[in-house]
């Protein structure tokens, strides 16, 4: 076997090498000598022909082939079916049912529509039967070709009164390439014959590459068909009486991600900016290589697997696709991190190939030998749901050779887990998915009610409605307004109940009302088609949820997403149970969807969503929380595995798991199915990127723990890794548990609000800043309960006694409630958005001016980052008179009026400003008592230099920057300079912190020249130098920008790339 091709093999291809293109050569010259069709629409000329009818043309012609003859397409791409039919119908020749074209009636000179159809039967013959060629076989056939297409040429030459001379020439032509295929027929080589070695591998590389083009044609139609399944997007089932199924495209708001900075393996050097999700394929990573492995993380429903279904999408678009370099790709492979069916890259291959692979008659091994080479891409979907074999196929797919990239998807909290399983080789880049940004919020309630509704003007008053829901939502649901899912969830459940929606003010109670929708809509639907009361109907709805909820929180522990067999047929026995029927009760509560099983792809139930799975599960936790503390403690056989009816199964599941993980001999034995470690860590040096925790999480002596252990008792073998990495993941579970129980008597709060507090699994920034997100958002879930909040305001106080306590805008609210109780010390207000549009803050800002506070930040990147206009004055009159509450840093913009609002205790300052105000501020400064000051001079007036200001600022740390579109000219960098020379204290001798400038457009070329402007001038930065640039600035010359800035006497030299 030479390459993998026998050399039986090849003498059929060489055969019908010679019938499909110098075949078809033949027939195109029959076609142009005698169709006559010169400046002719193809369709025009079979319109002449006899007993034409558009009928009968979509009979003899196929879709494909009418496409061609419709758009005139060039001839050169016909194949040599569709020029056969073509020379039967318009080159003047027999009737197609005459006999001349099947019966040779004069042998000694046959007809030239019987030569025509010997070309044809020797083509199908070829194609369809499995006939083993020999040596001399070839050879007969390709002479016996060779002679028909001269006779061929020289009949229809004759009958088209051609010059002899020009057919001469073509019949020249096709015989050369004939005797072009006669050299490479030899008999098999002989091994020690060295002579013809070289010569033999260049031919089998010549039919590889012709294999693999029709191995790749093959395959994209069979992926068509398979992702044009895949991607369709079904929302919610449940939620509407009609069937809704969308395209990704129809809903689907392109998305940015960026470089996830905790996670970064470069955290010195600058971060990648908000990219759309469109140009993901093109983001280098920070040596300026496309990185073999993105990391795409994001929160459960922040769109990962939507986003994936709209790269399918798009991948059958062709070059025209939206998402940039994707189309350049020659496989795009799709695989289901849950999906424990395909445990290898040939397993792969046969379920998404399965026609290629029957039609080509290669084997498996040789069919994967040839996609090796091929360029590809594999888009791994869902890691964090992976199982034992998932795991190992995904091993397998990142260690394959040849030119391969990939694009994983995971949650946070299993970015860590990915890690592990790549390769060192491997170069990798980590982004998060940013879900939908709130000035986007609009646009995709827009799309999406357009897929629902026909009636505009009901679509526009709707999408209006929606968003002041949204704008209500906004502080109690925060973050979790941006997940698609979310926002998706609640325009659904707002076309079938407005009302609901304005009454919702947790995402417990968006979950609540959804699985009401799902259990009316079943209950109507029972009523109807059984002897059921809807009392009844209702009654054995609620007793199946009970039981869906118990399964659904052990399928969660073991990370079970698409539900064995044994697992829907419990669901099915449960049904039978009930006398309810199980098709429809399932369809209610599951999805169905396409998932690969060995040849193809069959239908298997799965969760509309994790978070689906999260809530239900959340849900059995509650009714379990709720009878301990009812009964106020456990029998003392509680943590023992129980045998019941209703958990037989489960036990039955994980003894099958133990045996598998027991048997693996790889080294992955000692990882549990459910646990999102492995013990590649034990082996594996330490990864940088690892998030610190916030804290170190106590179990011990916690109620939450004890009915967990006693529900999943396989826990209590769990390692203290493997406990924190469940309860990492559980966080959602915690949250929807909350949410259940207050629903059901909030008082039941008062006995394991300070448990639940103690599992909530907040992390810390890079700089030791700690998060309080979680917490924030189990305010909002218990509803502002007080029990709650009690604990998490002393959680909150004890996070933060020497450090800020971060409060975001979509906090504030929340944040509200909290300092009721107890208020932070120190406290750092972030808000990104116009904070005119904060209508909480002046009320927080309000209460906080009453409480002891040592330290206060307010932070707004809106118009200091962003540079859009607006006072922050009105922010803080609420603090003017307040004699507890210290403002320690300010950011922002201010007129006169709020700079005389600043109070002395101020320490940092960072202001935009426009060069008027600067003498202004110089007044304040001798006023204020700051030790920083930073100011972003807007000078993108192009004033002249001279009429700036210079800013009289005596503190120890001072930053200057220049606001103002600069290019690669001298002329921009010398005004620039000189702007910078009026703004730098003279006293200071052009020595400050921090030089910047902002808003320009300078490519390396414009930062040399600065670099060597600011040492000609004798500019110096104790700290660094820093531009922002829309332009593209690589990194090895960012880095030969700052080997320069060293030499020329600065300390350090930044480069920010803006969107």
């Amino acid at each position: 076997m030479m390459l993998g091709i026998p050399e039986n093999a090849l003498y059929k291809y060489r055969c019908h090498f010679v019938v499909e293109n110098i075949g078809k050569d033949v027939m195109l010259l029959v076609i142009k000598w005698l169709g006559e069709i010169e400046n002719t629409h193809i369709k025009e000329k079979l319109k002449q022909s006899p007993g034409f009818s558009e009928t009968k043309y979509k009979r003899e012609f196929n879709a494909e082939q009418r496409s061609k003859i419709d758009s005139n397409a060039a001839l050169s791409g016909y194949d040599i079916t569709l020029c056969y039919k073509l020379v039967q119908r318009i080159c003047g020749l027999k009737p197609i049912t005459d006999q001349e074209w099947s019966v040779n009636s004069n042998p000694a000179n046959p007809s030239l529509e019987f030569k025509l159809q010997t070309i044809k039967k020797i083509r199908n013959t070829l194609a369809h039967e499995e006939k083993i060629f020999t040596e001399q076989e070839t050879r007969m056939t390709i002479e016996s070709l060779r002679n028909t297409f001269t006779d061929i040429l020289h009949d229809a030459g004759a009958r088209a009164s051609i010059d002899k001379a020009e057919v001469d020439e073509k019949v020249c032509e096709i015989e050369t390439h004939i005797k072009n295929v006669y050299g490479k027929i030899r008999e098999p080589l002989d091994p020690n014959d060295k002579e013809h070695f070289y010569r033999l591998q260049n031919e089998a590389r010549c039919f590889q590459v012709q294999l693999k083009d029709e191995l790749l044609k093959q395959s994209y139609d069979e992926i068509e068909d398979l992702f044009q399944k895949l991607y369709k997007i079904e929302p919610a089932p449940w939620a509407l009486h009609q069937r809704y199924e969308a395209s990704p495209t129809q809903v689907f708001v392109r998305v940015k991600v960026k470089e996830d900075k905790e996670l970064s393996s470069n955290k010195g050097a600058d971060q990648t900016p908000e990219v759309p999700c469109d140009n993901i394929l093109e983001i280098r990573n920070h040596a300026s290589q496309l990185p073999d492995v993105i990391i795409l993380s994001g929160e459960g429903g922040k769109g990962k697997t939507s986003l994936m279904k709209y790269f399918l999408e798009e991948y059958l678009k062709g070059p025209g696709c939206a998402v940039q370099k994707l189309a350049e790709y020659e496989m795009v492979l799709h695989v289901e991190a849950r999906n424990d069916q395909i445990k290898s890259f040939k397993d792969l291959l046969r379920c998404t190939i399965p026609a290629t692979y029957a039609n080509m008659s290669l084997s498996y091994d040789h069919l994967s030998d040839i996609l090796l080479g091929v360029h590809k891409l594999f888009l791994i979907d869902g890691f964090d749901e992976h199982n034992l074999t998932s795991r190992n196929l995904v091993k397998e797919l990142l260690n394959l050779p040849g030119s391969n990239r990939y694009i994983i998807t995971t949650r946070p909290t299993s970015v860590e887990d990915v890690n592990m399983v790549l390769p060192d080789s491997k170069s990798k880049l980590n982004l998060q998915l940013q879900g939908i940004p709130e000035d986007q919020h609009e646009n995709f309630v827009l799309k999406l009610l357009r897929s629902l509704m026909n009636d505009e003007d009901k679509i526009l008053h709707s999408t209006k409605e929606l968003m002041k829901c949204l704008r209500r939502l906004k502080q109690t649901l925060g973050e979790q307004l941006n997940t698609p899912l979310n926002l998706a969830l609640i325009v659904l459940l707002y076309v079938v109940s407005p009302e609901t929606v304005s009454n919702l003010t947790s995402s417990s109670d968006l979950y609540s009302e959804l699985r009401s929708m799902m259990t009316d809509k079943l209950a109507f639907r029972l009523v109807n088609c059984t002897d059921l009361t809807e009392s009844a109907a209702k009654k054995k709805c609620k007793r199946f949820l009970n039981f869906f909820d118990q399964v659904s929180f052990r399928t969660f522990c073991r990370k079970e997403y698409e539900l064995k067999d044994n697992t829907t047929e419990k669901f099915v026995n449960v049904c039978e149970e009930l006398d309810l029927p199980d098709d429809l009760v399932l369809s209610s509560y599951l999805n169905t969807k396409r998932s690969l099983r060995g040849i193809g792809s069959i239908k298997v139930y799965t969760y509309q969503h994790l978070m689906m799975q999260e809530f239900a599960a959340g849900c059995h936790l509650a009714r379990k929380v709720i009878q301990f503390v009812e009964d106020l403690e456990f029998p003392d056989d509680a943590i023992k595995v129980r045998k019941d009816r209703i958990l037989q199964f489960d036990d039955e599941i994980d003894d099958f798991e133990s045996r598998v993980s027991i048997s693996s001999t790889d080294g992955e034995s000692k990882m549990p199915v459910f646990s999102g470690l492995s013990s590649e860590k034990a082996t594996k040096a330490a990864d940088s990127v690892f998030k610190p925790r916030r804290r170190k999480l106590s179990v011990s002596n916690n109620t939450l723990w004890k009915v967990i252990q006693k529900e999943y008792p396989r826990i209590s073998n769990w390692d203290e890794n493997q406990r924190e990495d469940f309860i990492s993941r559980a966080q959602n579970v915690l949250m929807f548990m909350t949410g259940a129980i207050r629903a059901t008597d909030d008082e039941h709060l008062v006995s394991v609000a300070h448990d639940i507090v103690q599992l909530v699994d907040d992390e810390e920034t890079t700089n030791g800043q700690p998060y309080t997100d979680i917490l924030m958002r189990l305010v909002a879930e218990s509803g502002n309960n007080d029990h709650i909040t009690k604990f998490v305001a002393a959680e909150v106080n004890q996070l933060t006694k020497e450090k800020y306590c971060i409060v975001k805008e979509n906090s504030l609210a929340v944040f509200q409630h909290i300092i009721k109780f107890t208020c932070p010390e120190m406290i750092a207000i972030d808000i990104c958005a116009n904070p005119l549009l904060v209508f909480e803050l002046p009320e927080v800002l309000q209460t906080i001016s009453k409480q002891t506070v040592k330290k206060l930040s307010l932070v707004f990147r809106h118009m200091y980052h962003d540079g859009n206009p607006g006072d922050c004055a009105p922010f803080l009159a609420p603090l003017r008179d307040s004699t507890s509450c210290d403002l320690a840093e300010f950011w922002g913009s201010l007129s006169n009026d709020g700079l005389d609002m600043l109070p002395e205790c101020l320490g940092v300052l960072n202001l935009r400003l426009p060069p008027e105000q600067i003498g202004y501020l110089n007044k304040s400064l001798e006023r204020l008592n700051l030790w920083s000051l930073g100011t972003v001079v807007n000078l993108s007036h192009r004033p002249d230099p001279c009429t700036i200001e210079a800013i009289q600022f005596e503190g120890s740390r001072l930053v200057l920057v220049v606001s103002a579109v600069l290019r690669d000219c001298a002329s921009d960098i010398e005004w620039a300079l000189d702007a910078l020379e009026n703004l730098c204290p003279q006293d200071r001798n052009k020595q400050v912190t921090i030089f910047g400038f902002w808003e320009t457009k300078l490519t390396y070329a414009g930062a040399v020249l600065l670099l060597e402007g600011l040492h000609r001038r004798g500019f110096v930065a104790f700290d660094f130098v820093v531009i922002r640039s829309t332009e593209l600035i690589k990194q090895t010359q960012q880095e030969e920008l700052t080997e320069m800035a060293l030499a020329l006497g600065q300390k350090k030299f930044l480069i920010i790339k803006d969107p």
